[in-house]
Parts: structure tokens; C-alpha cells; sequence
């Protein structure tokens, strides 16, 4: 793994740039898919709070 990594470091930009395209912007993109679903999730969740909570105080 050493040995990889050192050849990557010492690896040309015009090397390095599309390993780093095809490999990080995938997992980025994933990640962000994670992240907006588990914000969506939240999100849902405090709107039923807040609407339950509104329904109560209206009555």
C-alpha cells in the first residue's frame, strides 16, 4: 500500500488528476446523496413534530 501511495505522490499532475476524478468524485457524490437523504429525513421528522405540536395549541 506504501508502495502505491509513494508512486501516486511522485506521480505526474496529468497522472494524478484523473485518478483523482475517477475515484473522489464518485465517493463525493455518494456521500452528498447520504447526506441530503439524512437531511430530508430530519427535516420530515421535525415537520411532524411542529405540525402535531401546532394541531395541539389550535384547539
Amino acid at each position: 500500500m506504501d508502495q502505491l501511495i509513494q508512486a501516486l505522490t511522485q506521480a505526474s499532475l496529468w497522472i494524478q488528476l484523473p485518478l483523482v476524478l475517477l475515484v473522489v468524485l464518485p465517493i463525493a457524490g455518494v456521500v452528498a446523496v447520504v447526506l441530503l437523504r439524512i437531511i430530508d429525513a430530519v427535516g420530515v421528522g421535525f415537520s411532524a413534530a411542529f405540525r402535531g405540536r401546532a394541531e395541539k395549541e389550535v384547539r
